[in-house]
């Protein structure tokens, strides 16, 4: 996994985290431990800015910021490798590493940058929408995006998840706050609350994920305008550059489903048609078929260079073969 390295994100701040819940709590009815949790939890989830660090037995998963101040929200993971941040008054930007189909390769970037004449080209840019749902506003982007204090939940039934099936709590006082913890069947959470009334750790029974949140503005900025390019721009120079790879798949698809069937060049032809009808819907780059002597021919000419790409799908002899025609 690709790892980053946080300002004063050390493995001791780690172990702390792993050791919210201590050997002895005391235990409270559920009530009384909502009547803490409930407040802190409102209060986080309003605050205008804020950093999440999400750690595994790994080290740092992923991290989420929030400063509405300067108008940006980025989300972060590092495996896999994954960079959205939602600028307000701009839109969405989305790593294009995030956006690379499934049979990339390390050529594949490389070849997108040629095309669209971007040398540098990180982010794909969706104009006014914010976030992975396209909402209109970067507050409603925002809104859909982020992660809440407990347990993921809207800000409205903050409290609800830890209670659904809390048969037990305990509240710790100390130095640091207070201590929240709800026990269920199933498992249960603990939550840090700092001396600010603020939530400052999270953790759930049995799970290695921890949770450490910080309401200190941090020090993000808006993505590169020269990075980017077009969501459409980038989808499109990503299938062209896999254009072969993705014709080569289609054909060996059909050659595999066909001799399963028996390997006519009427089951070759079946199950090519079969790629076009199902596959070939969702393609940025819609492929080209056509019947020919003996089986069929799948092709289509990259947009940006004007090769063209050709495979065909026959029967020769007692055989089903795949061939490339061109390049």
């Amino acid at each position: 996994m690709r790892r980053q390295s946080v300002i004063g994100f050390t493995t001791a701040t780690i172990v702390s985290c792993a050791m919210l819940v201590p050997a002895h709590a005391a235990d409270v009815p559920v009530p009384e431990a909502l009547a803490v949790f409930t407040p802190a939890c409102e209060l986080s989830n309003t605050q205008p800015a804020y950093t999440l660090n999400v750690t595994d037995e790994q080290g740092l998963a992923r991290t989420e910021q929030l400063h509405t101040a300067a108008g940006l929200f980025r989300s972060q993971l590092f495996d896999p490798d994954f960079d959205l941040t939602l600028v307000r008054g701009q839109g969405t930007y989305q790593a294009v590493n995030d956006l690379l189909p499934s049979n990339a390769t390390h050529a594949t970037l490389p070849r997108m940058q040629r095309y669209l004449e971007i040398p540098r080209l990180r982010w794909g840019y969706a104009a006014g929408r914010y976030g992975s749902t396209g909402a209109a506003t970067w507050e409603q982007g925002v809104d859909k995006t982020r992660t809440y204090h407990g347990s993921g939940i809207a800000p409205a039934t903050c409290p609800g998840n830890p209670a659904v099936d809390a048969t037990s709590a305990s509240l710790v006082a100390s130095s640091l706050g207070t201590l929240v913890t709800f026990n269920s069947i199933g498992g249960g959470t603990a939550s840090q609350i700092d001396i600010n009334g603020l939530i400052s750790q999270a953790s759930a029974t049995g799970e290695v994920n921890i949770e450490e949140w910080s309401y200190v503005a941090p020090t993000i900025g808006p993505p590169n305008t020269t990075q980017r390019a077009s969501l459409r721009a980038v989808q499109r120079s990503a299938a062209a550059a896999t254009l072969d790879s993705t014709i080569r798949a289609a054909a060996r698809s059909a050659r595999r489903q066909s001799i399963n069937d028996g390997g006519s060049v009427r089951d070759i032809r079946l199950w090519v048609g079969e790629d076009q009808a199902v596959n070939n819907v969702d393609r940025v780059l819609k492929l080209r078929y056509k019947q020919i002597l003996g089986g069929s021919r799948i092709f289509r000419k990259n947009p940006y260079t004007g090769t063209l790409h050709s495979y065909t799908v026959t029967k020769v002899g007692r055989r089903v073969v795949v061939t490339r025609l061109a390049p």
